[in-house]
């Protein structure tokens, strides 16, 4: 059980799924643990694969693992649904007091109370600019992978 944990730790950030699944493969191959098995797959979000190990060996269990699998797949689903939601909140907030700056700038601008002649509207923001400059990025990498596909 110890060589699964560390080798379901071991790996970094972008393998780490693949470390979760070799640490599972242990506990299911050599410590024939199905369920702790099918709970490390599930502890690294890899639902599918959890969800096969359950149906293969569901015969030989008391438990229901199936059924774990996917009540921790549509709990994983809500928790992503709240940080969408908060996510989305959070934007909204940010855009409505963007648009209040800009309002506020443009007429700074028209009443003359700000002297600054590079500033003729709302491009001339350093947001605008780094938000200019993404959404270029954006649209060329779309454009180039349209070609790959």
């Amino acid at each position: 059980y110890e060589i699964a944990e560390e080798v379901s730790v071991a790996g970094t950030s972008t393998n780490r799924r693949e470390s979760i699944a070799n640490g599972a493969c242990i506990l299911l191959d050599y410590c024939s643990d199905v369920e702790a098995a099918v709970d490390m797959l599930l502890t690294g979000e890899l639902w599918e694969e959890a969800q096969r190990v359950a149906r293969l060996h569901h015969q030989n269990l008391k438990i229901d693992l199936e059924q774990r699998c996917i009540q921790a797949a549509v709990y994983y689903a809500q928790s992503c649904l709240t940080d969408l939601d908060n996510r989305m909140e959070a934007f909204e907030k940010a855009s409505l007091r963007y648009d209040k700056v800009i309002k506020i700038r443009q007429n700074a601008i028209r009443n003359g109370e700000v002297n600054d002649n590079n500033i003729q509207d709302d491009n001339g923001s350093l947001f605008s600019a780094a938000s200019n400059a993404s959404n270029t990025s954006l649209q060329s990498n779309m454009s180039g992978s349209s070609y790959s596909s």
